[in-house]
Formats: C-alpha cells, structure tokens, sequence
C-alpha cells in the first residue's frame, strides 16, 4: 500500500481490519512432555485457555483439527474400528430419578 503496488479499496478507511492479525508464539515442551500436556488439559477444562489458543500455540487450526477428528471418528464407527477411550464411557451414568 505504502509503495503503491497494491491498489485495495477501502484500505484508509478501515486500516484496522486489514492489518489485524492474532500471535501465539509456539509452545515449546520442557523437560516432561507428558506433564506439559497434562497441564495443558486442565487449563483447557479449567476455562484459564480455549482449545483454540492451544493448537494455535502448537500451529494448527481448531477448525481443520476439528473437521479432521469428526472425519476420523465417523470414518472409524463406518468401519467398526475403536481406538483409545471413549469419551462417553468415562463419565458416570446420570441418576435414575
């Protein structure tokens, strides 16, 4: 824009909207991944971070990561294939009134 070799109309208006941009640095693991990831859980399910922010963090986008698990798990069920735990099977039954 500066050099005029970009012509983008409504730039000076709203110059805000074109330069805005969000920045994670990487997370980098430290001396126990496994910890790492822990702790990253329970920020997750404590609402001190999003899902979002953590795989950003990492260089992933939410949304792709997400329209890839829900592929593989549909993909997964077609087949009749169970890998890991299920999520489900880990909390208690609701009470029977």
């Amino acid at each position: 824009m500066l050099s005029g070799a970009l012509d983008i109309p409504g730039y000076e208006r709203n110059r805000a909207a074109f330069i805005a941009c969000s920045w994670l640095p990487p997370k980098w693991d430290w001396v126990d991944p496994l910890k790492d990831a822990k702790a990253e859980i329970e920020q997750i399910d404590a609402g001190l971070k999003s899902r979002t922010q953590a795989l950003a963090e990492r260089g992933y986008d939410a949304e792709q990561v997400d329209a890839e698990i829900a592929a593989d798990r549909e993909r997964e069920q077609r087949l009749g294939l169970t890998f890991g735990s299920d999520p489900s099977q880990l909390l208690p039954p609701p009470p029977t009134p």
